[in-house]
């Protein structure tokens, strides 16, 4: 799975091999980040975990514009792109799925970005897709 994924923000249906991701990453020179939603119950614990994960500077204002704003960004990162591997969204879908959505809204908003300009560090965003479906 990981070698037909360049950039962008997937919604992919085999469960993410982390180990794979990682490697993915080292091999291009970018940082990778783990992110773990299955404890997450709202729109503050959500922001909370991508600043600490991703190492938001300071001024990151902890509210969906600043996060928009910091996916669009990334310069305060070593590494020349980013791999992200999110999981456990279930349980922030289930506990708080106006959250969920928001949090996808800005991920797609990312890649379009992205898309449109290419001056903009890369960034991998995987997600399992049966972590999106309601049971």
């Amino acid at each position: 799975m990981p070698s037909e994924l360049t950039t962008g923000f997937h919604i992919v249906a085999d469960q993410p091999d982390e180990r794979q991701l990682q490697h993915l990453a080292q091999d291009r020179g970018w940082g990778f980040s783990a992110i773990d939603l299955s404890d997450v119950r709202n729109k503050r614990e959500v922001l909370h975990l991508l600043a600490t994960r991703l190492q938001f500077p300071a001024y990151f204002g902890a509210n969906w514009d600043a996060l928009a704003d910091m996916l669009g960004d990334l310069s305060w990162l070593p590494a020349q792109g980013q791999v992200i591997l999110i999981s456990g969204a279930e349980g922030l879908r289930d506990r708080a799925p106006a959250v969920l959505a928001t949090l996808l809204d800005i991920l797609r908003e990312r890649d379009q970005q992205r898309q449109r300009d290419s001056r903009i560090k890369p960034l991998l965003i995987v997600m399992q897709q049966k972590d999106l479906e309601a049971e």
